[in-house]
């Protein structure tokens, strides 16, 4: 089996998984003691910094919702750029779960240069994390033009959410 098959099927894998957290019911008995979690919801500004062939930077917006239990879910809305001799942007949504500080989710960039060219990218994530921050490995997936110029395929990311909204 071919590498990128193989990374396919395991982002498959975690995005079925990401999906079946969200769509769990649990039934309670009503003998036993009911405690309610904390849930807290925030949304604000994402930042970032990527490190591969070259830095670029990133700015959005996210939301999350974070639960007593050192768990949190999230997505952001954002611009990733590179500032090289050819300016390329990247509009991107992510999507992550932190599970006891571990961090797993997935981003799909699409990259454009001013030369015409763009590529679209899926870009599954893992690393470390909790509500404001998170950095993780992670390794973009060619869906379309696998010869861009500039667009590396490993990276290590560190992002850091601002809170500006929290209900």
């Amino acid at each position: 089996m071919k590498t990128p098959t193989l990374s396919l099927i395991l982002l498959i894998s975690l995005i079925l998984v990401c999906f079946q957290s969200y769509s769990q019911n649990d039934s309670i008995n009503n003998s036993e003691e009911i405690r309610e979690m904390a849930e807290v919801t925030t949304s604000g500004l994402s930042t970032g910094i990527h490190i591969n062939k070259y830095p670029m930077v990133e700015l959005g917006y996210f939301k999350h919702t974070t639960y007593e239990f050192p768990m949190t879910f999230g997505s952001s809305y954002t611009i990733e750029s590179y500032f090289i001799d050819d300016l390329i942007i990247a509009p991107k949504i992510n999507y992550w779960m932190n599970i006891l500080f571990i961090n797993a989710g997935f981003s799909i960039p699409w990259y454009f240069n001013f030369d015409g060219q763009n590529s679209l990218k899926i870009r599954p994530e893992i690393g470390f994390g909790y509500k404001e921050f998170k950095i993780n490995y992670s390794a973009n997936l060619s869906i379309t033009n696998k010869q861009m110029e500039h667009i590396g395929v490993h990276f290590i990311s560190l992002n850091y959410y601002i809170g500006l909204k929290e209900k």
